[in-house]
Formats: structure tokens, sequence, C-alpha cells
């Protein structure tokens, strides 16, 4: 019984570790705001704000929720939200539509993650959490050390060029 139960949980593996690494994508690269998301930000809500709400409504339900990525991904155009919709379908498809635990525990725990990454999806673009500033912080300090090592390179070049 317990080899069974292994054998399911290695299979489950590949499934589980895409869902937590689009939520790791959501905290650590969020999603810039596009100009239709600056230009209709006038009202108390705007099309943000209902494409969260849809999305949310729609990741309560069993066998859907994913339908919640391909709508954002269809409002927004963003190609994340089609990797995200595609990665939530998976485990749906791995175990041929069954969401009894016998199976697999992967489709119940991929609804609740579904449920969880779009409020986290929704409180990053409203402001409520910041995603992982120590990591945008590396980052940027990684991309600052990049340039300025580019153009030190350059202005080696320029003397080269100039003392020839």
């Amino acid at each position: 019984m317990g080899s069974g139960f292994a054998r399911r949980s290695s299979q489950d593996a590949p499934f589980a570790a895409a869902i937590g690494a689009c939520i790791l994508n959501s905290l650590v690269f969020p999603a810039p705001d596009g100009p239709d998301d600056e230009a209709e930000s006038g009202g108390a809500v705007d099309a943000t704000d209902a494409r969260f709400v849809v999305m949310g409504v729609i990741s309560f339900i069993p066998y859907f929720n994913w339908l919640g990525w391909v709508f954002a991904w269809l409002d927004s155009g963003r190609r994340r939200y089609l990797v995200y919709s595609i990665v939530y379908l998976a485990p749906y498809l791995r175990t041929n539509l069954s969401i009894s635990p016998e199976d697999s525990w992967l489709p119940i725990s991929s609804i609740l993650l579904c449920i969880i990454h779009v409020q986290l999806e929704a409180s990053i673009r409203n402001g409520d959490i910041e995603g992982i500033p120590l990591l945008d912080e590396v980052l940027k300090f990684l991309s600052a050390k990049k340039k300025e090592s580019h153009f030190q390179g350059h202005q080696r070049t320029l003397r080269k060029v100039y003392y020839l």
C-alpha cells in the first residue's frame, strides 16, 4: 500500500513543482501594468479589478478553475497567464478528470493552490503584497553592475582606438 502512494507521489512531483514555479513566478516577477490598465483606472472599479473578480469566482469551481487564467490571458494578452492555465489543467488531464484523493492528491491541491494563486496575483496587483522585495533589490543591483561593467568595457575600447 505504501509503495503505491510513493509511486503516485513521485509521478505527481513534476506537476506540483510546475504549480509552485508559477506561484513563485508571480511573487518574483509581478506582471507589469499594461497600457490598458492605466487608461481605465479613473473609476472605482477598473478592468483589472473586474478581471480578478471573474478569475476569483471561476477559480472556486472544480474542473474549471484553470479557465480563470484563460480569461486573464484573453483579457490581457499576457502569455504567462496561458502558461498558468496549462499548468493548472495538467493535473486533471493526468488523472483523467478525476478529483478523487484515492487516484491522486494533486487535482484537489491544484484547486486550492489555484484559488490562492489568483488571490495572490490580485493582491500583488492592488499593492497589498509587494512580492519578494529582497530578490527584486538583488536583481536591480545585478543589472546595474552588468550595465556598469558593459559601459567600462566600451570606455576601454574607445581608449584603445584613440591611442592607435
